[in-house]
């Protein structure tokens, strides 16, 4: 057997020997102790799962509350405080179809002007929400972008506007005016900045093609009496292209036997250098979405006709109508306006009685009605807007306004006498 040595000096060691006499230095080894793995306390895993928890609670919480952005051609669907609205641009008499893309047609270096409607909409009831909503709206902005230099176009300020169109949220005015002839296309986005930090974008195309003009004056074509005015009339509804606008300044002439415009729009100026007059009825038949205007004209009538009798639109701007059974009938799907008109002595001034919606204007400003039977006869009204009769005056007629279709009127700036 071999003997027990120190390790630490060579000498020899009895076989219990757990130190060294001659060194005194242990020769017991010494193994290491390895520490038990520490462990988690068995009640912090579900405290750190809770923890997540909340935090993606919170995180889901922030992202949903979160000020968000809303962008739409046309329209956008918008919910808050648990209610659903529509916010569309869109027509007057169509409140609750949204456009996303508008055609003008315009003339060559003309102003235009035109509104642009933003309703909102109660998607559960149907019903309007504008007045409401825009209580939750803090600023409202209108722009157009991608315009070449051609189109010069801008819009105003959105406002509301009840005395216009009650039911819109607010109007926006577009102002454009064309220098080259082409087609061109600009973007209006109408911007809503929520008091809640959420932004609305509400955009439409709106696209313009120029069109052609044609101006007849006396130097350019003969139109002395009705028989040639009739000709020079049927010639540019034979010839002249649909969309293309055609004025028409009549010489100082007291028109006599009636006069038909069918097909499409033809604007009428009377002379600046003394009255043009007709005798017997002026007949504007269905055409296009065109307006046919008649400005600074006289209508003498005999108390056994109608003036103008018009089954398309029609504008009558500075005229004076008298004598007539009917000065003006409109009728079929027409809408008549006028502006700065004198109505004396007929038996039925205005008389509307059509069906449809070819709203063009609903402002019946500054008109005078004096010693009609009825200066106003509302039968039938092509649209459920309101008009107005501002700075219109009635005087001496025996009934101002007969409203048998019970149509909603404004007289509240009108005079009566």
């Amino acid at each position: 057997m071999k003997q027990k040595v120190c390790p630490h000096c060579g000498n020899p060691l009895h076989e219990s020997a757990s130190f060294c006499p001659y060194c005194v230095s242990s020769v017991n080894s010494r193994s290491g102790i390895t520490p038990p793995p520490r462990r988690a306390p068995r009640y912090l895993l579900p405290s750190l799962l809770g923890i997540l928890a909340l935090c993606a609670l919170l995180l889901g919480g922030w992202l949903h509350m979160r000020p968000k952005t809303y962008d739409g051609m046309g329209e956008v669907i918008y919910r808050d405080g648990g209610a659903t609205y529509q916010l569309c641009i869109a027509w007057a008499d169509t409140p609750f179809t949204p456009f996303s893309d508008r055609y003008c047609n315009s003339e060559l270096n003309y102003d235009y002007r035109y509104p642009v409607l933003l309703y909102v909409n109660h998607v559960e009831s149907d019903t309007h929400a504008g007045e409401t909503f825009m209580q939750k709206v803090d600023s409202i902005t209108a722009e157009f972008s991608n315009a070449s230099d051609a189109l010069h176009i801008s819009c105003t300020e959105p406002a509301p506007d009840a005395s216009y169109i009650p039911d819109a949220a607010c109007i926006t005015f577009v102002d454009h005016n064309i220098s080259e002839h082409g087609i061109y296309t600009a973007e209006l986005t109408i911007t809503l900045n929520m008091k809640n930090g959420d932004v609305i974008h509400v955009r439409q195309n709106h696209h313009f093609e120029t069109i052609h003009t044609y101006n007849y004056t006396p130097q350019d074509a003969p139109m002395g009496n009705i028989e040639e005015l009739q000709a020079l009339v049927n010639q540019i509804c034979n010839t002249v292209e649909e969309d293309a606008a055609v004025n028409i300044y009549l010489p100082p002439v007291t028109y006599q036997g009636g006069l038909v415009l069918e097909g499409r729009g033809v604007n009428f100026y009377g002379s600046e250098d003394g009255r043009t007059a007709f005798t017997d009825t002026v007949r504007v038949g269905m055409n296009n979405s065109w307006i046919s205007s008649f400005e600074n004209i006289d209508f003498f009538g005999n108390n056994n006709s109608v003036g103008i009798s018009a089954a398309a639109r029609v504008h009558l701007i500075g005229c004076h109508v008298t004598g007539w059974k009917t000065g003006v009938l409109g009728y079929g799907n027409a809408w008549v306006w006028m502006s700065d008109c004198e109505f004396t002595d007929n038996e039925t001034g205005f008389h509307f009685n059509s069906t449809g919606s070819n709203v063009s204007n609903i402002h019946y400003r500054n008109n005078t009605f004096e010693n009609n039977g009825t200066a106003i006869l509302l039968e039938r009204v092509p649209t459920d807007m309101e008009i107005t009769f501002e700075g219109s005056r009635f005087t001496g007629n025996r009934t101002d306004i007969d409203n048998r279709c019970q149509h909603p009127i404004d007289i509240s700036e009108a005079v009566f006498q």
